[in-house]
């Protein structure tokens, strides 16, 4: 079949832009000709070209690299009219995974396809976020809201919260499925980026998206305790103009991040993708908490593969001591991969 996939693919984000290569790779590998709708969140733009090879030379975005050697994009979608005009090439259109249905962050009904028409594509989503456990939403918005998704012939969300949303908010059924970069395999990563890198010391991976004193004593207290050098994969401050002397104010390339966290001896993250990662190479690690970013989306995975102790609300010292038991922890997963997988191979079938 021909599918197009709608989701978070052109931000400045490790965990979007692999959700999004993440689901492309499982659709390739099902038999499926993959698209990914090329137009920005919540907006159409006319890419301006001017100076764009001296400003990709001085100024590297390497989200767009990543983009442009890994993801199968469509040409670039420039107005409304030219999303009506793409939507007949394809057999499917997924939307998914992320926190697209996050309406604090999306708005009300923005990627939920109300642009999809045509009787003959079949709309499905596939492990979308709410981002957190319910919303205040005035009867007007839920009205439309529920509109555009009675049209899905299948929803699929990624935390268990989520069916409560759809059901007792929305009226609409939905199951629960795993994040698309947890059905890959480290394996899959380490074909495409080269997970082999030399490991020249003991680190400790810091990922925390919102920075503190306190987190940043903890973590320093952490490597202390641990004997490992600390390795900041995220920047505090974000300076492109700083960056070009020092890399502590730009993002590292999406391969170089993954290959951090492969190589750590411990991670510490407040990003939901920093754990999924931490998960998928087997790595002891401790999440802190991020309730303004939603921490249902920690607790439903953690929970899910009984180890829910990891997330922590306190700067708590004594998960360090700890150890995952990672074959039990792999053993939940693959059970989760092999349910995932199958539902979203009928989903697209029926």
């Amino acid at each position: 079949m021909r599918i197009a996939i709608v989701t978070f693919h052109s931000s400045q984000n490790y965990g979007a832009v692999l959700q999004c290569y993440a689901l492309q790779t499982v659709l390739i590998e099902m038999g499926h000709d993959i698209e990914i709708i090329d137009r920005l969140f919540d907006k159409f733009n006319i890419p301006s070209y001017r100076f764009k090879r001296v400003k990709k030379v001085i100024f590297p975005n390497y989200f767009e690299r990543f983009r442009e050697k890994f993801l199968k994009l469509s040409e670039h979608i420039n107005s409304q009219q030219d999303l009506y005009d793409i939507q007949n090439r394809y057999d499917v259109i997924i939307t998914g995974s992320d926190q697209i249905w996050n309406f604090d962050i999306t708005g009300q009904s923005k990627l939920s396809l109300d642009w999809v028409t045509s009787l003959n594509v079949r709309k499905i989503s596939y492990a979308v976020s709410f981002g957190k456990d319910a919303f205040e939403l005035s009867d007007e918005v839920k009205k439309k809201v529920t509109g555009c998704l009675k049209g899905f012939s299948s929803i699929s969300v990624r935390e268990k919260s989520g069916i409560d949303i759809c059901q007792n908010m929305l009226g609409l059924k939905a199951d629960y499925d795993l994040d698309p970069t947890l059905l890959l395999s480290a394996d899959d990563y380490n074909s495409i980026v080269k997970l082999d890198m030399r490991k020249r010391k003991k680190i400790l991976c810091s990922f925390i998206l919102d920075q503190s004193e306190e987190k940043k004593t903890y973590v320093k207290t952490i490597a202390a305790k641990l004997g490992l050098e600390v390795v900041n994969i995220y920047p505090e401050d974000v300076n492109r103009w700083k960056a070009m002397v020092s890399s502590k104010y730009g993002f590292l390339p999406v391969e170089k991040w993954l290959k951090y966290i492969y190589n750590a001896d411990f991670v510490v993250t407040d990003s939901f993708h920093g754990v999924a990662f931490s998960i998928n190479f087997n790595k002891q690690f401790v999440a802190i908490n991020n309730i303004e970013r939603g921490s249902t989306r920690f607790v439903n995975l953690l929970t899910l593969l009984n180890i829910k102790d990891r997330l922590i609300d306190n700067f708590d010292l004594n998960c360090i001591e700890r150890k995952i038991n990672y074959a039990e922890v792999n053993r939940l997963l693959a059970l989760e991969k092999e349910r995932s997988y199958y539902r979203l191979l009928n989903m697209i079938k029926y």
